[in-house]
């Protein structure tokens, strides 16, 4: 989740994250597959785990991920704080709940503007 079309990118980092859910999610279709026809088929099991965990490291080590991939996925990070600041403003009669939001928002937005910045001034 965004706040904005603007900050929407792809990168490696989101690439493993859907990958790493898609072999989990298989894992568990292969496991209802097998309880269904009451027979376990073990060949799945050590192909989808070795990849599994394979993904999970290359994610955890951030292999092939650069400046370039760090700014973008930094960006839409900060792009999710600000979509949650800006609704919890509306949400809440916290002083202290709108105060935060507010500042959130500040930083946030001015981060955003930097990263940006060194994105097409300094990373290629």
């Amino acid at each position: 989740m965004i706040n904005s079309v603007t900050n929407i990118t792809n990168s490696l980092g989101k690439l493993y994250i859907s990958i790493i859910m898609a072999l989990s999610m298989a894992i568990v279709q292969v496991g209802m597959d097998n309880y269904m026809m009451k027979q376990v088929t073990w060949a799945y099991y050590p192909v989808l785990f070795i990849l599994l965990l394979g993904f999970v490291t290359a994610y955890k080590r951030q292999l092939g991920i650069n400046e370039r991939e760090y700014l973008k996925e930094m960006i839409e990070h900060h792009s999710m704080a600000l979509l949650t600041s800006e609704e919890i403003l509306h949400k809440t009669s916290n002083d202290y709940v709108k105060k935060l939001a507010s500042e959130i928002i500040d930083k946030q937005t001015s981060e955003i503007n930097y990263m940006n910045d060194l994105l097409t001034r300094y990373v290629f």
